[in-house]
């Protein structure tokens, strides 16, 4: 048990959130440790994609695997779930100089161990899609209690304001990358296109396999679908049969630690961004500040098509095109293959500006509390 009179400095929660593939998170935690020399302690409910996930500067606290945690969760509800988490963090929380909140969920169960909300950072992650289950009343006072609120774009912070029917304050971290070192490889042969994230609905995998099927495309690009699925296995399944017998056409599903992920990136030409707001949701609108494959793909001089309608998908290194319009392809790789060096050149130009993690962390960490 940690000691209050020997506080720790930063303790995170995750609950119900996929930490190892947060790449904010992640970022947060990586920059905090490079700033202050101190590990961050994240305390989740248990590792989802990568059993085994570890990285520098973060000690993972599992509750829910641990010993005797494991056994008394075994088969139960998700109500006795959140109750033994709560009680398990609430006798450590008391012992930290701040408390960073992986997005609502999180921030309601710190509030049940009565945790301390004025040292609490809350970091938004799906907008009001997790708040949308507690009262209304509940979510301002909690919110309105923080010390910060952190959320990817004023376009997000608009549309959360404009759902409590309160206005508070929000500092901005959009979704992006810490600057990296690593080197494209040198363009040649096939033009390779790679999807990367979530095997979801919303993604608009299906459509897009089924346009480019009927294009005779396939001889000229190699296409890669990778990533993982978090409940939805039904989709990658469907997609499977979708690509079988298809030429050039791989699915991934290895999971690659941050560093293997970003030279794994930086072996293809173009990325693949596209969504669909399958619930009506704010958390699927103004995705150019949230969207973090696009900050991979940017950061690793990818050209990124996305059907994101707005500006700066109109100009380099963007391509603006639906993921049923595959008859837009032929013209765009035209286009890249005569202006290949300018494309790769706006990639890392527009990852400078919007995609850096430390330029924004750096505002934020100026505002928080006990940060020396």
């Amino acid at each position: 048990m940690v000691s209050v009179t020997t506080l720790r400095k930063t303790a995170l929660v995750c609950y119900r959130y996929t930490f190892e593939v947060s790449p904010t998170l992640k970022n947060i935690c990586s920059y905090l440790f490079d700033k202050e020399g101190v590990e961050v302690d994240v305390y989740l409910d248990e590792l989802n994609r990568d059993r085994h996930f570890r990285m520098p500067g973060v000690n993972i606290i599992e509750v829910l695997s641990r010993g005797l945690m494991s056994l008394l969760v075994r088969n139960r509800s998700e109500k006795t779930r959140r109750k033994l988490f709560v009680w398990y963090v609430r006798r450590r929380i008391r012992g930290y100089e701040r408390i960073i909140v992986a997005d609502f969920d999180a921030l309601a169960l710190a509030d049940e161990m009565g945790a301390d909300l004025s040292r609490i950072i809350y970091v938004s992650l799906e907008s009001a899609d997790l708040i949308r289950f507690y009262p209304l009343e509940s979510v301002r006072r909690l919110l309105g209690s923080c010390a910060l609120r952190v959320i990817q774009s004023s376009e997000r912070a608009e549309d959360l304001t404009r759902y409590l029917g309160v206005s508070l304050p929000f500092e901005y971290l959009p979704v992006s990358s810490r600057p990296s070192n690593f080197k494209r490889n040198a363009g040649g042969g096939k033009i390779k296109i790679i999807y990367s994230g979530y095997f979801a609905d919303w993604a608009c995998l299906s459509e897009f396999v089924a346009a480019i099927s009927k294009y005779p495309l396939l001889d000229e690009v190699s296409f890669t679908f990778q990533g993982h699925t978090m409940g939805t296995e039904g989709y990658l399944q469907n997609l499977q049969e979708m690509v079988s017998g298809l030429p050039n056409v791989e699915i991934d599903l290895e999971y690659y630690d941050d560093s293997q992920y970003m030279k794994m990136l930086s072996n293809f030409d173009i990325g693949l961004a596209f969504y669909k707001n399958i619930q009506g949701s704010a958390n699927f609108d103004n995705m150019i500040l949230s969207s973090g494959k696009i900050a991979n793909y940017l950061w690793s001089g990818l050209t990124v098509i996305t059907n994101i309608d707005c500006k700066e998908t109109h100009m380099p290194p963007f391509m603006h095109m639906e993921p049923t319009e595959a008859d837009k392809l032929p013209g765009f790789l035209e286009i890249f293959l005569a202006n290949r060096d300018e494309y790769t050149a706006a990639s890392y130009n527009l990852a400078k500006v919007h995609y850096d993690f430390d330029a924004n962390m750096e505002v934020i960490y100026g505002k928080m509390f006990n940060n020396k």
